[in-house]
């Protein structure tokens, strides 16, 4: 089974977990992504093609409406610059629509990686 066929099984039978437009890969503390904004860096919380939520020790740093200029890297290195405005700001964490998407090969990977974590801890 190739990566992609793997992927569908995966989501194929989620019973309504996702009801959101775009898949989102929510990440345990380990694995998160790092977010770069203003020489400051936030944990990645979770990721989909056209936003995310990071979390801030202060969310009175940013504004609802806010535009920011970011760089996203993963576990692997790979790193996107990203553009996005801020939409909700609730319990220290801070989600963002993305003007430009994230790669969907990329969130493919980034769900099969962690699902991958799992089965090697069992």
């Amino acid at each position: 089974m190739n990566n992609d066929e793997r992927y569908q099984s995966l989501n194929s039978d989620r019973s309504g977990q996702q009801q959101r437009q775009f898949f989102r890969v929510e990440y345990p503390s380990q694995f998160r992504p790092s977010l770069f904004h203003e020489d400051e860096c936030y944990e990645v919380l979770d990721v989909s093609e056209y936003g995310l939520k990071f979390s801030a020790d202060d969310e009175r740093d940013f504004m609802h409406g806010q535009k920011l200029q970011m760089e996203l890297q993963f576990h692997d290195k790979d790193k996107y610059n990203c553009m996005g405005k801020v939409v909700r700001l609730q319990d220290s964490a801070i989600a963002v629509n993305l003007v430009t998407p994230l790669p969907l090969p990329k969130i493919r990977s980034q769900h099969i990686f962690l699902i991958g974590q799992t089965v090697e801890r069992r």
